[in-house]
């Protein structure tokens, strides 16, 4: 009984254990990932304990799952934190480290600020394998080495907000990324970095997914303007614009080593560098860039580009072909970067830009795009626009000052008229209802009595540019026939109430349908018939006189080293072929992964020469390192920088040489012996054999006379 009882004793404890675990795995996870929201309800960068919650501290309770931290209450781990207040946080301390999945949602880029001013550390830090997402703010002025605005190690989403004005001293002005990044709708301006990456770089193997957002004023002093893309990186980028962003030397938007870029419906003007304003593809491996549906204005190619088709290029450098359904040496006719509509600044499609119903659908679909980057309709005329602007317009040449609408105007637009306009006055010559018209009883439109589309009409889609007003004219006339054919059609329908409800309906033809209700009296047995004369030719009022792109030499940068018995390195710079003008070239010497301090110094030259340095007093091997290169503009340098070529410097041995000075002892025995003193002179050696005269250094040494005599 005691064995069965003590059996049964065991079996309980084991099965309440059992218990106890199923229900701390089915209730602890659920109280652990459930999110709450922590209020941030200060603009202090504070961690103390007192009433108010500052964001250092939402962060850390959130991090700790901390129920109550200081003034924050209710953080779980998995939280969303919003803000009860508005204006600037400086951030004064170490960095804002995110150590949890976090939703951190500010109220509005133009209503809060994360500011790093002072700061020497990147200003948000994600940990590895954490999920955040940042919205509604603005991240400005940081300062680091590397990701002055964020250094990212976790999947992190960025929606409208602005980064702005963060630099970095080496690169990534704004952001590191060595993970996973989503950005939509937000803006990237006036980041910079000291080497490259003015705005972001991406690390090796690590990915970008960009919408509906803005680079603008980027700069890097060396590659990559606004985007440094290192080896393995890939970037994903649609509707989205790169204004006015520039480096150096490589890449004034986007400098690309060894990784793979698609552009969709994105538009890049006015980018600058040395090599590649637009974009520099360096890809040893095999990467490239793929580019569709993009305009490319006064932002030239380097290097091989995907001409993925319908693209446009102010120039002719980036290898698009008409057999791609894709532009060169075309202004697009871009409006100034503004304010259109949407979170960010874009530039306007011109009237009669041929950017206009240019591009391709199935390209913008392909990248799921539905609305352009300010969040209008994304194809409105049957076809989509090229670049990053859907235009509402619609129609590809510019019309004269007073047009009147035909039904050969591409405009499809659908005005529906919010009056109700009332017959105010009968034609004197009412017809009658018979099938037979006269001169006298045709009806002619007058001001009263003929439906006009005035501004209070409602267009569907969006505003025109410019806006119509079609009024029927002196040349307009009205016939009554049987047969009805018209452009456009007017369909009679009979009520009692005389309105207008102007209707749309969009045709490959661009032919606008009017629907109108007249009054029973007069009656028509036939169809009225409106025939419309246009008497002003819309003529393009933008003449654009294209001057190509002067053609560029192709140019290589070869280098090689020499070192003499005294550590001077001698470079040889030599430019293939020689140089349209004088290049620039920047050079210093290495040790290992050094630079030799007092060995940096520039040149000037135009084919090859030699460049001698001191090596300092260092020896081994030593490096002769080409940092950068400017050449003049009728060049185009093919060389990746930098260019390294390297020498071994041999420390000289010294051979110490002697100068012997003797001097002898005789004795008795007539065998002289002696000892030498040697100085650094080099004077010879004196033989064992003494000379029959010499000193004696005894008094009773025999004399050299008596040599052989044996004494005296």
């Amino acid at each position: 009984m005691k064995s069965r009882s003590g059996m049964t004793s065991v079996r309980l404890v084991v099965a309440m254990f059992v218990l106890l675990m199923v229900g701390a795995l089915v209730v602890i996870p659920l109280s652990s990932v459930q999110a709450n929201t922590v209020q941030v309800n200060t603009l202090v960068d504070e961690d103390v304990n007192n009433a108010t919650c500052s964001l250092r501290e939402a962060l850390t309770a959130s991090f700790r799952h901390y129920a109550s931290y200081n003034g924050c209450t209710g953080a779980t781990g998995y939280d969303t934190i919003t803000f009860s207040v508005t204006g600037t946080i400086y951030v004064t301390g170490s960095s804002l480290t995110l150590y949890s999945h976090l939703d951190i949602q500010g109220p509005g880029a133009e209503l809060l600020t994360i500011d790093g001013t002072g700061m020497t550390n990147s200003l948000f830090g994600v940990s590895t394998s954490q999920v955040v997402s940042i919205s509604g703010l603005t991240i400005a002025n940081g300062h680091a080495t590397q990701g002055s605005a964020i250094y990212n190690n976790g999947t992190l989403t960025i929606s409208n907000s602005q980064i702005i004005n963060n630099h970095a001293s080496s690169s990534g002005g704004a952001i590191y990324n060595q993970s996973q990044i989503t950005i939509n709708n937000s803006t990237f301006a006036n980041n910079s970095a000291g080497y490259s990456g003015g705005a972001i770089q991406n690390a090796y193997l690590y990915g970008i997914t960009i919408r509906n957002s803005t680079f603008s004023g980027n700069s890097a002093s060396s590659t990559g303007g606004a985007v440094e893309n290192s080896y393995g990186g890939w970037f994903d980028i649609a509707n989205s614009t790169f204004d006015g962003n520039s480096a150096v030397n490589y890449g004034g938007a986007f400098d690309n080593v060894g990784g793979n870029l698609t552009f969709t419906n994105s538009t890049f003007a006015n980018n600058t560098s040395v090599t590649g304003g637009g974009i520099r593809n360096y890809y040893p491996n095999g990467y490239g860039i793929t580019l569709h549906n993009t305009i490319m204005a006064d932002s030239a190619c380097s290097g091989h580009i995907t001409d993925g088709g319908n693209n446009l290029d102010s120039g002719n450098t980036c290898g698009f072909s008409a057999t791609n359904s894709s532009l060169i040496n075309t202004n697009p006719l871009l409006d100034a970067l503004a304010n259109n509509g949407g979170s960010t600044l874009t530039h306007a499609l011109l009237p009669g830009s041929p950017a206009i119903n240019g591009g391709n659908n199935a390209a913008a679909t392909a990248a799921g795009l539905t609305t352009d980057q300010r969040g209008q309709n994304r194809v409105i005329w049957s076809t989509v626009d090229i670049g990053a602007f859907e235009s509402v317009d619609g129609i590809t040449a510019t019309p004269s000052d007073t047009p009147s609408p035909t039904a050969t105007d591409t405009d499809t637009s659908t005005p529906t008229a919010t009056n109700t306009p009332t017959n105010t006055n009968t034609p004197t010559n009412t017809p009658t209802p018979t099938n037979t018209a006269t001169d006298t009883d045709t009806p002619t439109p007058t001001d009263t009595d003929t439906p006009t589309a005035t501004d209070t009409d409602t267009l569907e889609p969006p505003t025109l540019v410019p806006t119509y007003t079609p009024t029927p004219t002196d040349t307009d006339t009205a016939t009554i026939t049987n047969t009805p054919t018209r452009t456009p059609t007017w369909t009679p329908t009979k009520t009692n109430t005389p309105t207008k409800v102007p209707t749309k309906i969009p045709t490959n033809t661009a032919t606008p349908t009017w629907t109108f209700t007249a009054s029973n009296t007069p009656t028509k047995t036939g169809t009225p018939t409106m025939t419309r004369t246009r008497t002003n030719t819309p003529t393009p009022t933008n003449t654009r006189t294209i001057t190509p792109t002067p053609t560029r030499i192709p140019v290589s940068l070869s280098l090689s080293a020499t070192c003499d018995t005294l550590g001077n390195v001698t470079g040889t710079i030599t430019f293939t072929p020689a140089l349209m003008g004088s290049a620039t070239v920047n050079y210093v010497l290495r040790t290992g992964t050094t630079n030799i301090t007092g060995t940096n110094g520039s040149t000037t030259l135009t084919g090859t020469k030699n460049v001698t340095v001191s090596s300092q007093g260092i020896y081994g091997t030593i490096v002769f390192r080409i940092t950068s290169a400017i050449v003049p503009f009728g060049n185009n340098l093919t060389t990746f920088l930098p260019l390294d070529a390297s020498t071994v410097c041999v420390q000289p041995t010294s051979t110490p040489t002697f100068t012997p000075t003797a001097t002898f002892t005789a004795t008795d025995t007539d065998t002289p012996t002696f000892t030498a003193t040697f100085t650094d002179t080099p004077t010879p050696i004196p033989t064992d054999t003494p000379t029959n005269t010499f000193t004696p250094t005894d008094t009773d040494t025999p004399t050299a006379t008596d040599v052989e005599g044996g004494g005296s």
